[in-house]
């Protein structure tokens, strides 16, 4: 996986990924914040990716990210 842009606010915007088509597999990262990380290889054929963020009802911050997958 590749995280190609991150803008998150750091430890409040996570973007976490686990191996397996469901978050009941085994977490490979966890990212937030606006560093790329390097590439996050993974062995499984599929990976679940879910964005977490405790900002709730303020329109003035944004949160995102892209990521490839191959």
């Amino acid at each position: 996986i590749n995280i190609k842009m991150l803008d998150t606010e750091r430890h409040h915007g996570l973007v976490k990924i686990y191996e397996g088509p469901t978050g009941e597999g085994a977490l490979v990262a966890v990212v937030s914040g606006s560093s790329i990380p390097e590439p996050i290889f993974v062995s499984a054929s599929a990976v679940y990716v879910e964005f977490v963020t405790d900002v709730i009802h303020d329109s003035t911050l944004t949160s995102s990210f892209k990521a490839t997958y191959i």
